[in-house]
């Protein structure tokens, strides 16, 4: 479906990007929006940002072999800004539930502010949800720092002792 007309990121998206990888998965990797590659060619996770966390995801053996990556937003925000609450609030209802719902993760990975603030339905710094493990009803919520913060910061070097943690996590919920 690539005709979805329901809030205003659909005049100047060239393509809904909607989730990829396995749907048996019990790891279900939760990004904020398209940036202009993933917009480009319908894929999540693509981009410059998108591709920092795959390789280095992909370190610890998380791909698209044995986990889910979607974002919030299906559509690309003008210039990458931050989804409004309608736009957030509309993909929710009628994509992103309904992918949670098909996928039952046991694991929910957000990536970055937007996506962890959404899964917990309410606003507070990162910071102080970064590399731990919270239960939500059946599922653990594992939030890790958007790649695109890394970049901009200049901590690559730092992410990879990040992605490790998140993994020994993950580790132990599967096995749990």
């Amino acid at each position: 479906m690539n005709d979805c007309f329901k809030c205003d990121l659909s005049i100047k998206r060239n393509n809904i990007v909607y989730g990829k990888g396995n749907k048996d998965s019990n790891i279900f990797i939760i990004g904020e929006a398209p940036g202009y590659y993933e917009d480009k060619h319908g894929a999540p996770f693509i981009g410059k940002s998108g591709n920092l966390l795959r390789r280095y995801l992909g370190y610890v053996d998380i791909d698209e072999t044995n986990a889910y990556f979607t974002n919030v937003v299906k559509c690309r925000p003008p210039n990458n800004r931050i989804p409004s609450t309608v736009e957030v609030s509309t993909c929710v209802k009628y994509f992103l539930s309904k992918e949670i719902e098909v996928i039952k993760p046991k694991i929910i990975v957000t990536v970055g502010a937007t996506s962890t603030n959404l899964i917990f339905g309410s606003i507070e710094p990162i910071t102080k949800r970064i590399n731990k493990v919270f239960t939500l009803g059946n599922k653990q919520v594992l939030p890790i720092y958007h790649p695109s913060y890394i970049l901009q910061n200049g901590l690559e070097y730092k992410y990879m002792e990040h992605i490790v943690l998140l993994s020994k996590n993950i580790d132990k919920l599967m096995f749990k």
